[in-house]
């Protein structure tokens, strides 16, 4: 592990823990929460069921929440976010602290760099979020057998997984939103694997101006995607 590694550096930025809980109770009430989540699986469900009740108006008020919530935190807020300020400061879990990080890396995405593309391809994305189930289950299964056999390769194999996965959304909704899903899932790779495996994924082009690799990702919480193809079940882990 090499010392000049991302994010060294920020376990010394101090996270402003008053302020971080007080807008995170403005941001919880912003989004129609009864005091705060249990747990961050509680948090995420809530989210997804803002999106299935109310659709892109759950998504915009969860962006505008979470923009507020950015601005309340201010620049020190980054630093919040960081795994040693959840998990120590915070008092998180390992799994809690990594939905945590996961869901707010995946907000950011989504708001900053794509929501005109998930709104503009709202229906259609939720359909085949639906249709291609099955299609990304299989994609993940072939993934796990192709690691297990060798798992040398495992940066090989996460990329034909995005590919495979993305596939079913660009040929229905169009390149666009195929590659908003497929940053969607560089970000959930990037933020479940363990650093020893962290691959350098591709999305085709037009390549989005970001970067997974960069830990200092606004902890703004935006739009939630309507459909992770993910829920953290397709890497485990646990298992490299």
């Amino acid at each position: 592990h090499c010392p000049a590694h991302h994010g060294g550096g920020h376990h010394h930025m101090m996270c402003p823990e008053r302020k971080f809980h007080e807008c995170a109770a403005e941001f919880y009430t912003g989004l129609g929460f009864k005091g705060h989540p249990k747990d961050a699986a509680d948090f995420a469900q809530h989210l997804n069921s803002l999106i299935k009740t109310k659709g892109k108006a759950g998504f915009n008020m969860i962006c505008q929440a979470g923009k507020k919530f950015g601005m309340c935190l201010g620049h020190s807020g980054k630093a919040c976010f960081s795994d040693f300020n959840l998990r120590w400061i915070l008092g998180m879990s390992r799994k809690d602290a990594t939905i945590y990080r996961l869901i707010s890396r995946e907000l950011f995405y989504q708001c900053a760099f794509a929501s005109q593309t998930i709104v503009g391809k709202w229906d259609c994305l939720i359909k085949t979020g639906k249709s291609a189930n099955a299609t990304v289950t299989k994609c993940a299964k072939s993934f796990a057998q192709k690691v297990k056999k060798d798992p040398r390769n495992v940066c090989k194999y996460e990329q034909e997984l995005v590919d495979c996965s993305t596939a079913p959304y660009k040929k229905a909704c169009g390149d666009k939103a195929g590659n908003v899903v497929c940053n969607e899932m560089r970000i959930a790779l990037w933020t479940l694997n363990p650093p020893r495996v962290r691959c350098r994924l591709r999305c085709q082009k037009p390549q989005e101006e970001f970067d997974e690799q960069e830990d200092q990702l606004s902890p703004v919480f935006e739009a939630l995607l309507p459909h992770l193809p993910f829920e953290g079940k397709l890497v485990d882990t646990e298992e490299f």
